[in-house]
This record gives structure tokens, C-alpha cells and sequence, in this order.
């Protein structure tokens, strides 16, 4: 008996409950998200590209998802009789790795073992993580460049702490392959070279790491790219970066991005951009948190339609920032029950906890065609929620924009109740803050 309970200690208590929720909303993702986009934008390249893999014959896909090659050609050779599901198979347990990676992150900025759970929690119940994501579309290679990422942030944390060689050259590595996932893996690598940055500026120190092992892990990607070039592809089209990052700063509403930021995280970011002071302490003294957080913010601005998708990649520097505020701030959220279980309803709405992804293709009367009133009122609550239909309007980027902007107006109001909340609790009072 005691032999147990020295073993199960909190943080072996925290992986194992991360397990148990990997594998449970796994199982639930299975069961009740439909396939629905199997052949759309890149995923269509990338089923191509495992098939022509498994075949033996040329690379002909678009560029630039012809050089993401990793996980097309891991699952051509594992999976070459049903790709599709090799795709889901692979991307699942990707996702169960960052996961646990993202226990061992927030462990690594002292945040607690139960707020460890909390925040995984979220992660992981996100419809947008690759738990769930994976079985609505399974086509697609982010969640091992998502782990990746993962991984090279924790190195840098580690380098930046007591640099050594082997950590440069396990980063090295990690910025190699995830190159060879996506070319994003740059942000990483970036991140490394300014890891010595820090803000309020210090004098050089000892400790601070040197150049040529610094850029150690940006040579690895340059190789990486250089490698995936020199392989015989033969991409049928190539987009243009330039004219789409273009096309797409012309035509995305500035108002969308705002929208976007609670669509990706959910009204919790309230916390964290309420404790601006705080969080900007500790990205100034993080600053290369700050360079792959940036780099992620560009590529769904201005990289892709689907701006919350990339934006996910910038998940494990929000949730550090909103774990560190909910410790901060936690007498005031458990203070009335009221507004706890507000935040958390509005959480889980906004992760699509209790509804599937609706199928894209779904139809629908329009609104003035319902003959009842009821009907229309639910259309009306559909078209903001998302529950069985209009699932572009999960997207900023699509969907309607008076409904769009509705969405924003209320998450607007429910920050701003958020905000007067915990500003008005006596915790968050200047002699609470003088005597914390």
C-alpha cells in the first residue's frame, strides 16, 4: 500500500489522467464525428501524394504539400491498402503526444499539477486539436508538426536555462524533421537564434548561448528544405507565397482576426489579456515565445484561409499565459459560482463539447422559407452556435459576416463581464496585490 502511494505522485496522477482523456475523447471523436472532408484542399494533395508513394511512381502533387513529405511517405509504407486511415491512425496518436508534451511544458513555467489538468483538459477537448479534429479531416499533417513544435519549444526552454551541445543537436534534429512535415517548422528554429533576448535588457551573461549553436538548428532546416528540393517531384502547379499572402491580406476583415482569437481558444483568453501586465512580463522574458508565436499569427493571417487552424499552432504559449492567470486570479472565478460555471459553460460551447463538427455539404432552408417561429429561432441559434449545420460559419474567414459579427459583439460582452468581474473582486485589489 505504501509502495503505491509513493508511486503515484501528483504528476504521475496528471499523465495518467491525460492518458485516460486522450483515449476517451478519442474513442468519443470516433463514434460520433463523421468523415466529411476527405478530398478537399490539401488533404487531397496528401492522399495523392502517400498514394503515388505506395505505388511507386513520381511526386506530381501541388506545391508546396509535395515537400511536406514525412507523414505521406510514413503512411504509404505503413498503412499502403487503406491510407485514409493511416492518416487518422498517425495524426491520433501525434495528438496524444503533444498532450503529454504540453503537461511537461507547463510543468517546465512551475504551472501546478491540477491547473496542469485543466489546461490539457481544454486542449485536448478543443475541436480544433487533432484529437478530434483527426476524425472529421483526416488528411491533413499539422499534428506532428504541432508535437514537433512542441518538442523544439521545450528544448529551447532547456537550452535557454543550461545550453549544451546535445540539447543544440536534439533541437537540430527536431527542426529537421518537422522541416520535412512543414515548411512552418522555421518558426522554431527562429525562435532558437533570438533565444538569448530578454525584455527588460540584461548585460551578456556567461550562460547566454553562442552564436554558431544558436543557428545550429536554422542550418538543420535550411538542409532539410534544401533536401526536399532535391528530390524528384514534379509538382503539377506551385502556388505563389507572395500573391496569396496577397490575395489574403486584401479580403480577411480585420474584425475576423479578433473573432478568430476567441474561436481558436475560447472566451478563457479573457484571463490572460486581462492580466496584460503579467503576460507581457513573461513573454518579455521569453521573448522567443514571442518570435514562434508571431510566426504562427502571420501564417493564419495571411498563409491560409483556415486561420484558426494555424493559430492552433500557437496553443502552447497561450495556455501557458492563460494557466498563469487562472492561478493569479482563481479566488475570483471560484468566488461565485455564477461566474465559474458561465466561464466554463461558455468554454465548452465554444469548444464544441456537446455537438460534433456538422457536415459541410449540409442543407438548409433559408431563414425566410421556415413557416414557424420556432424553427427560425433555432436557425438563428444554430447560426451562432454551430450545432447540426452551417459549418463555415465555424470559420472567420467564411461563413456569414453579420453572423460573424454578432458572434464577435458577444464575445465582446461576455469579456467585458469577465473583465469588470475580476476587477471588481477583492483580490485583484491594489492592497491585495501589495500584500500577495
Amino acid at each position: 500500500m505504501t509502495a503505491a502511494i509513493e508511486f503515484l505522485t501528483p504528476q504521475r496522477i496528471v499523465y495518467g489522467f491525460v492518458i485516460v482523456v486522450v483515449l476517451c475523447t478519442s474513442a468519443y471523436a470516433f463514434r460520433t464525428q463523421r468523415v466529411s472532408m476527405l478530398r478537399y484542399g490539401d488533404g487531397d494533395e496528401y492522399l495523392m501524394a502517400s498514394e503515388q508513394i505506395a505505388e511507386g511512381r513520381p511526386q506530381t502533387t501541388e506545391a508546396p504539400a509535395v515537400y511536406r513529405v514525412a507523414l505521406p511517405w510514413v503512411v504509404a509504407k505503413l498503412f499502403p491498402k487503406d491510407i485514409p486511415h493511416g492518416y487518422r491512425v498517425l495524426n491520433t496518436i501525434a495528438g496524444g503526444v503533444s498532450a503529454l508534451l504540453l503537461v511537461f511544458w507547463l510543468r517546465e513555467f512551475g504551472v501546478g499539477a491540477v491547473l496542469q489538468m485543466v489546461v490539457v483538459l481544454m486542449f485536448v477537448a478543443s475541436w480544433l486539436a487533432p484529437i478530434r479534429f483527426v476524425s472529421f479531416y483526416p488528411l491533413y499533417v499539422d499534428p506532428p508538426f504541432l508535437a514537433l513544435a512542441l518538442l523544439g519549444l521545450i528544448l529551447i526552454h532547456r537550452i535557454r536555462v543550461r545550453w549544451s551541445w546535445f540539447r543544440i543537436l536534439a533541437l537540430s534534429v527536431v527542426c529537421f524533421v518537422g522541416a520535412l512535415c512543414r515548411e512552418t517548422m522555421l518558426f522554431v528554429a527562429c525562435a532558437c537564434v533570438l533565444v538569448n533576448v530578454r525584455f527588460p535588457r540584461r548585460p551578456p551573461s556567461p550562460n547566454d548561448v553562442p552564436m554558431g549553436a544558436r543557428c545550429l538548428p536554422l542550418a538543420a532546416w535550411v538542409m532539410a528544405i534544401a533536401v526536399t528540393r532535391a528530390l524528384p517531384f514534379y509538382p503539377r502547379y506551385s502556388f505563389s507565397l507572395f500573391g496569396n499572402a496577397l490575395f489574403l491580406f486584401r479580403t480577411k476583415p480585420l474584425f475576423t482576426l479578433a473573432l478568430a482569437a476567441f474561436f481558436t481558444v475560447g472566451p478563457v483568453l479573457t484571463l490572460a489579456l486581462y492580466d496584460w501586465r503579467e503576460s507581457g512580463r513573461l513573454l518579455g522574458e521569453h521573448f522567443y515565445l514571442v518570435v514562434y508565436t508571431l510566426g504562427c499569427l502571420a501564417t493564419g493571417y495571411i498563409g491560409g484561409h483556415e486561420t484558426e487552424r494555424y493559430w492552433f499552432w500557437a496553443a502552447p504559449v497561450a495556455y501557458v499565459l492563460i494557466a498563469h492567470a487562472m492561478a493569479r486570479h482563481k479566488d475570483a472565478l471560484l468566488h461565485s459560482a455564477w461566474v465559474f460555471v458561465s466561464l466554463v459553460l461558455a468554454q465548452a460551447i465554444s469548444e464544441r463539447i456537446f455537438w460534433p463538427i456538422p457536415d459541410p455539404g449540409s442543407g438548409v432552408p433559408a431563414f425566410g422559407e421556415w413557416p414557424w417561429v420556432w424553427p427560425r429561432v433555432y436557425s438563428v441559434i444554430d447560426r451562432l452556435v454551430v450545432i447540426d449545420d452551417y459549418f463555415w460559419n465555424l470559420w472567420s474567414y467564411f461563413g456569414s459576416r453579420p453572423f460573424h459579427f454578432l458572434m464577435l459583439c458577444i464575445d465582446a460582452a461576455f469579456a467585458s463581464f469577465l473583465c469588470w468581474w475580476l476587477y471588481r473582486h477583492p483580490s485583484t485589489q491594489p492592497s491585495a496585490r501589495r500584500n500577495s
